[in-house]
């Protein structure tokens, strides 16, 4: 896909549903419950494509092929038309799984890096730097300058995933080849949100990488420490996506609370809509485009959607221990140390941003 100009992210999401291209024959012999089918396409669009590209291959294979016991199962009315539409009713379920899926949304946003190549290059260790401790910076300053996007150190919101440091340099190739490998079954990742007055993390660990983790990639995002262990696969970032414990429903319950309180009382089909819209959007900017936002014929001020967004991520840090978000294919961004001086800064952890020419953020420790 080199010759088309298309997104990373796009590209992914192409190679994902042509890497799943046999996911109703899977479905319909009971391999793949709807659950999965559901989690592998969250994204609308992507879920659309499928059928259509799986509904042309069926279609295509020979004359009789999709009337037999073992597809379709169809002996009267032998028609495409009729095909169509038994294919259809077998989806049903699977329509449900999605309504269920968008039902339980966590709708959060990470700060984004950008262009790293706008971090100053700290000429005595030979990378890129942004030490985000220095008061230099002040905390109302819009850090676009330095690549982010239009964020300050107040508004900083990282997702990170952190290594121990025990083998550091061992753990980091580990992750970085684990979390670019995108077509592995077993990307599945614990990560923590911090901000520059939160930066705990899990076990305290000290460094780590600065990811983008968008919202089609949150299984599940907790104030909280969710326990859910190492080498997680697709089945358990399934599991947690339509889990019904109150760690998956508590986002969604902070933004109905905030916006409540704005004087827009939002509905359980409502916040279902809205989560479908704003699925793959990564940045509160695309929201604000427009002073409204529709859902279901009802008209929500869009600054009220914003600020529910803001006040039920910070309620994230409302936890007795780190937060911990469980998400598929989060994308490295640059690395993240919480220390307040590069002198502090581990030598293999330095030799590791050099060698991929990864920028650090310095974020202290608190």
């Amino acid at each position: 896909m080199a010759q088309f100009k298309l997104s990373a992210k796009v590209k992914e999401r192409i190679l994902n549903i042509i890497k799943n291209h046999d996911w109703f024959a899977r479905y319909n012999k009971n391999e793949w419950n709807a659950n999965k089918v559901a989690a592998l396409f969250r994204s609308p669009d992507d879920y659309k494509i499928a059928k259509i590209m799986s509904k042309a291959d069926l279609f295509s294979i020979n004359p009789d092929f999709q009337y037999s016991p073992r597809v379709l199962n169809i002996t009267e009315n032998r028609t495409i038309e009729n095909a169509s539409k038994v294919f259809d009713q077998k989806l049903e379920n699977l329509d449900a799984a999605y309504q269920k899926m968008y039902a339980k949304t966590n709708i959060v946003m990470n700060s984004k890096i950008l262009n790293a190549a706008k971090i100053p290059m700290d000429e005595e260790y030979g990378v890129r730097v942004l030490n985000l401790t220095d008061e230099n910076i002040p905390s109302d300053m819009d850090l676009g300058q330095y690549g982010m996007n239009g964020t300050t150190k107040d508004n900083l919101r990282l997702t990170v995933h952190m290594v121990a440091e025990d083998n550091l340099l061992g753990n980091l190739e580990s992750a970085k080849l684990g979390m670019e490998t995108t077509t592995n079954d077993n990307n599945v990742w614990s990560i923590s949100m911090i901000k520059m007055d939160r930066t705990r993390t899990y076990m305290h660990r000290e460094y780590g990488f600065a990811t983008d983790t968008p919202i089609s990639s949150i299984a599940i995002a907790s104030p909280n420490n969710l326990s859910s262990g190492y080498e997680k696969g697709t089945d358990k970032f399934v599991e947690l996506l339509f889990t019904d414990n109150p760690q998956r429903n508590f986002l969604k319950q902070k933004f109905i609370q905030s916006a409540y309180n704005q004087g827009s009382r939002i509905s359980e089909a409502d916040y279902q809509e809205l989560s479908r819209l704003v699925y793959n959007k990564s940045f509160l900017s695309q929201l604000e485009t427009k002073t409204e936002i529709e859902v279901n014929g009802n008209i929500y001020p869009t600054s009220v959607i914003v600020k529910a967004i803001q006040e039920s991520t910070d309620a994230l840090f409302t936890g007795q221990t780190h937060t911990e978000f469980v998400a598929t294919n989060p994308k490295i961004q640059g690395l993240v140390v919480r220390k307040n001086s590069m002198d502090e800064v581990a030598p293999d952890f330095i030799a590791f941003a050099k060698k991929y020419n990864l920028p650090i953020l310095l974020v202290g420790n608190k």
